[in-house]
């Protein structure tokens, strides 16, 4: 990937994202000093991602071993600690950085929804809420949109949960850990069919990267 690619993708993403694991510290990289080289790095927004991106483009680095090396659209990246070697920034680590960006995104939308009243003596007819289950509090007349008063206090988050409903097919509403469950499902296929296919390809580095972005999600899925 070129940094003006990589600048590309980053452009096109919500800078406010967090992402579980992305990149700092831009640098010459130890393979070739000629090519561009970040950190990799864990909590980090896109918006300080793209602004690395951004002030390395134009930028003159010095090699590991000496020598002055200018940073330009078409200078290939890399994800390596300063002085050691990595292995490719390609476009598909990044989406996939995006994605889990996303989704984490997501679940802290659902954790911050406010608790909800179930008001069952008020209703014409048997309580909608699940036993034992979340409920918030509905018209008579409209027990078929249990969720609307939840859905309208996590208005700023509404754009990527309804993409990620897209694409695991359910729509999220009371029942937030089966979304949850749900999306972390897709991430971590998405993931493994991303690290096979690299594979196939040849591209053991980038099928690495998606297997260790795999093992670090699920470590913090037993952790959590």
């Amino acid at each position: 990937m070129t940094l003006e690619e990589l600048i590309t993708a980053l452009e096109a993403a919500d800078p406010t994202l967090v992402l579980p694991h992305g990149f700092t510290n831009p640098h010459s990289y130890r393979g070739f000093y000629e090519d561009l080289a970040f950190e990799p790095a864990t909590d980090v927004l896109v918006a300080d991602m793209l602004d690395d991106a951004r002030n390395a483009l134009g930028e003159t680095f010095q090699g590991w071993k000496g020598g002055d090396y200018k940073m330009r659209r078409y200078t290939d990246c890399w994800l390596a600690k300063e002085g050691h070697l990595g292995e490719t920034l390609g476009p598909l680590l990044v989406q996939f950085m995006l994605a889990a960006g996303v989704g984490n995104a997501a679940r802290q939308a659902a954790a911050q929804q406010p608790a909800a009243v179930c008001h069952p003596e008020s209703y014409a007819r048997e309580c909608p809420c699940p036993p034992n289950g979340s409920c918030c509090k509905v018209a008579p007349a409209d027990l078929t949109t249990p969720a609307v008063g939840v859905q309208d206090a996590t208005q700023p988050t509404t754009s990527a949960r309804a993409r990620l409903a897209a694409l695991v097919g359910y729509e999220p509403g009371e029942h937030d850990q089966e979304f949850e469950k749900r999306v972390d499902a897709l991430i971590s296929a998405v993931l493994h069919e991303a690290a096979r296919r690299m594979e196939g390809a040849g591209y053991d580095d980038d099928a690495v990267s998606f297997l260790d972005l795999l093992a670090a999600r699920q470590t913090a899925g037993a952790e959590s």
